[in-house]
């Protein structure tokens, strides 16, 4: 029985020749520079998985082109909806800044605005004044 020792530097030069043989009938082979089919099982299969991962990164880089055009037009479908879009605050503003006939109907003057106004503050200063500020014990006994 013979024993073959894997790390030897012979072993790893004739397995680095055998690699490389292998790797250029399987280059020759898909570059067309060689008419002929490669020689040897292991340069088929290599020369089969090339070209498989080729169609596979074509058929990748045309879903791409696809998905970058639908994307493209999700883009500018998107811009046409923003600038037309009004916001929630812009209708929330239209709709307070809307007047109806009622609202003109009942419009008072300048000076019946004013009158109203001096009515109000005169009301409302007369309830603070009504109120008495309680006293430290009463906000201690309130907590």
């Amino acid at each position: 029985m013979v024993t073959v020792e894997l790390e030897s530097p012979e072993v790893k030069t004739y397995i680095r020749q055998v690699v490389l043989e292998t790797l250029k009938e399987a280059l020759a082979a898909s570059s067309g520079a060689d008419a002929t089919q490669p020689h040897s099982e292991l340069a088929t299969l290599l020369l089969l998985h090339v070209r498989d991962m080729e169609a596979f990164k074509i058929r990748i880089e045309s879903e791409l082109a696809a998905i970058k055009q639908k994307l493209g037009s999700i883009e500018e479908r998107l811009d046409k909806i923003e600038t037309t879009m009004a916001t929630k605050d812009d209708l929330k503003n239209a709709v307070a800044n809307m007047v109806t006939k009622d609202d003109i109907a009942n419009m008072a003057t300048k000076d019946d605005l004013i009158d109203a106004i001096a009515k109000i503050g005169k009301s409302i200063k007369k309830r603070l004044s009504e109120k008495e500020t309680p006293t430290e014990k009463e906000m201690l006994s309130d907590k």
